[in-house]
């Protein structure tokens, strides 16, 4: 890590260009300090024939002897440049605080900087394959890292809210979009400034072992005797979703056989169905069909990345967008299933989007 230290170097000038430097005057203290200009030339690195060459010169500076030589006494110096290096001690004691002070606060600049370097812009996102893909073929490009975690939804925007993040990953209803931004942005006013990029539309629905041998039609099938229910984490966009097609279907959550069994991701659901540990899940059309589940589509929704503040022209973003506008990103999704493309940057933030929103 970048460590800074601070010097404070000092010269005295004189008629034209005649300086007196700082070696100058780390000579003469070295002087006042051993009566010798023997020992004085040593403690400052230079030879005897050097330390007198310099001497002169200060005493032409000087315009008088400012170093004298007598038999038995050594060198001395006058009371003038006694004086003055006097005075230049009094004034290092004065920089003393003030060299500490700025060199703490340029060493926390430093640290700050090392730690970003070492980060990276820090994002948080809601799981989804294609996001996967992405970050795999981005990270292997060696041109731009992406740092990310996953988790839930709304867990993601109060971390980009708090400052703990610089990007989050989030779906909500395409259905309700307007409602649900104005209603972000109501209990996270620190959204307020973000940026949307609008990354891809996709689908979700139950998820059923293959043949569908509990013959699920839909939500109020989960409540039957029987059915064995996996759910989403709390605060994930998936749980929200869920917990919202339950309301519209007045089923009450109490009576799946489940509901409280959680898991973290769309693979999870979907291998918990697939080993026969449950019978339905509620997830993405691209994990059932990666888990050779069958899948019964119920909502679509938009997955938008919000960009904090003045990083929205991060590499990473650029390189997230216009890998979703190209032709790879394409060809995944048309293999995976129940995806759009989108790759938007929606040129706007969640203030002003709570107006141009799509409903």
């Amino acid at each position: 890590m970048f460590q800074a230290s601070m010097k404070i170097g000092i010269a005295l000038g004189g008629h034209g260009d005649a300086r007196l430097e700082a070696t100058d005057i780390a000579l003469l203290q070295a002087i006042k300090r051993t009566g010798s200009v023997a020992q004085a030339g040593r403690a400052c690195g230079i030879s005897y024939r050097h330390a007198w060459g310099r001497i002169a010169g200060i005493n032409t500076w000087a315009g008088c002897d400012w170093v004298t030589m007598e038999r038995g006494r050594g060198a001395t110096l006058s009371a003038e440049c006694a004086d003055v290096l006097g005075a230049l001690a009094a004034l290092e004691g004065e920089f003393a605080e003030t060299r500490e002070r700025v060199t703490a606060r340029l060493n926390e600049t430093l640290a700050g900087l090392a730690r970003r370097h070492r980060q990276g812009n820090r994002w948080r996102l809601s799981h989804d394959l294609l996001i996967e893909q992405a970050l795999t073929r981005l990270n292997a490009a060696r041109d731009v890292a992406i740092d990310a975690k996953f988790g839930g939804s709304r867990h993601n925007l109060e971390s980009l809210a708090t400052g703990a993040c610089e990007f989050a990953g989030f779906h909500i209803p395409a259905s309700d979009v307007r409602g649900r931004l104005r209603r972000l942005a109501a209990a996270l006013p620190g959204l307020r400034e973000a940026r949307l990029l609008h990354l891809m539309d996709r689908v979700q629905g139950l998820m059923v072992p293959a043949g569908n041998p509990k013959r699920i039609r839909g939500i109020g099938d989960l409540a039957r005797r029987g059915v064995r229910f996996i759910n989403r984490q709390k605060n994930s966009g998936s749980r929200e979703l869920f917990d919202a097609l339950l309301r519209k279907q007045r089923v009450d959550r109490a009576g799946v056989n489940g509901y409280g069994h959680e898991e973290f991701t769309h693979f999870a659901v979907a291998a918990a169905v697939s080993s026969g540990m449950a019978d339905a899940a509620f997830g993405i059309e691209a994990a059932a069909r990666q888990a050779g589940l069958d899948f019964l589509p119920l909502a679509a929704e938009c997955y938008f990345i919000a960009a904090g503040p003045g990083v929205t022209d991060a590499a990473e973003s650029a390189a997230l967008v216009d890998w979703f506008c190209g032709d790879e990103a394409a060809a995944l999704a048309a293999g995976l299933g129940g995806y759009t493309l989108r790759g938007e940057d929606a040129g706007f933030g969640f203030r002003p989007a709570l107006r141009r929103a799509r409903g």
